[in-house]
């Protein structure tokens, strides 16, 4: 048997091809800076067929983006603490006020999330290739839609954070670099209209163990629904636990507690490319579903919401879905 052929697509579908056109474009000046979202994800017409398109023309393309200096965003604000999941670096800060806000990188390292043994391969390569499924800015346009929708949500600005002073013991890891700022949707934020104006956000564990302990502690449950629905619409399907919070507003000795969605990268997701198709089918990864006009399979969608949504809708009715 020849393998030559089938080595030669392997090499090409697994390494990519840059194209020759595709040069990083990248100008500043004193307040702002134009440059793409990211410039690492040139790949040739076969790797593209095979792996995906995805957004990758939205990832080259350069865009003018204003630079922040801490000691003036949002009336000044001070890093404490660095971390994030297994995809986004983050800086979260405090300002004179103690309320909360994040920095969150544009660009995600998928790569994080596959077991240690698969670090440092090829197969890291191409995990974090596939960062392209998702629009870089798709974040920006769901405040708006959730506006309108009547749903709790944060309103994500992007900005480039060069190195600086103010970033202390954080400017030789997340200085330069292209972020996501928004208000934290923790502790008091009864200045925040978008956030309910609550006095005391809580994050899922601590909402579970509040309504389990005591029956005066509750879910709006319709509001959930609605957030669920719009979750459908934008095509987000990883609401898992931790991409919740929860405004709580007390009357009396009972709480309500109201959803806030958070992190709104995987919104507008696209999963084309002929291979890739075929592994999420092999990886049981069928929720991972290309933004359409229709959302051809509910269940598998919404999997990854699954516990909470069979913990927190279970007073409602069909009707209350569907109207």
């Amino acid at each position: 048997m020849n393998l030559r052929p089938i080595i030669i697509i392997a090499f090409f579908s697994l390494c990519g091809c840059p194209s020759s056109a595709q040069d990083k474009i990248s100008r500043e000046n004193g307040t702002t800076i134009t440059m793409p979202a990211s410039d690492k994800y040139y790949k040739g017409s076969l790797y593209r067929r095979l792996w995906g398109e995805h957004y990758r023309k939205v990832w080259h393309t350069p865009v003018t983006f204003n630079k922040v200096n801490l000691d003036t965003l949002a009336g000044g604000v001070v890093p404490y603490e660095a971390g994030g999941g297994r995809q986004t670096r983050n800086l979260k800060l405090r300002d004179k006020n103690n309320r909360e806000y994040v920095l969150r990188s544009v660009d995600k390292d998928l790569g994080k999330a596959l077991p240690e043994i698969l670090r440092g391969t090829f197969i890291e390569s191409f995990a974090n290739d596939q960062v392209t499924f998702a629009h870089p800015y798709g974040a920006l346009i769901i405040a708006p839609l959730a506006e309108a929708a009547g749903i709790y949500h944060t309103k994500p600005a992007i900005f480039y954070v060069p190195d600086q002073k103010q970033l202390g013991a954080f400017n030789d890891s997340m200085g330069n670099t292209l972020y996501l700022f928004e208000r934290r949707p923790d502790e008091n934020w009864s200045t925040a209209a978008n956030f309910g104006n609550s006095e005391k956000i809580i994050g899922t564990d601590k909402l579970l163990e509040e309504i389990l302990k005591d029956n005066d502690h509750r879910i709006d449950q319709k509001a959930y629904v609605r957030a669920r629905l719009f979750d459908m619409i934008i095509g987000d399907w990883a609401k898992h636990e931790d991409q919740w919070r929860w405004a709580s507003f007390k009357n009396d000795n009972k709480t309500l507690y109201v959803p806030i969605p958070r992190d709104r990268d995987n919104a507008f997701s696209k999963f084309d490319g002929s291979l890739l198709k075929i592994a999420k089918g092999v990886a049981g990864a069928t929720h991972l579903h290309d933004y359409t006009p229709t959302l051809p399979d509910p269940v598998s969608f919404n999997y990854p919401a699954r516990y909470l949504d069979h913990h927190l809708v279970n007073e409602l009715t069909l009707q209350d879905w569907t109207t």
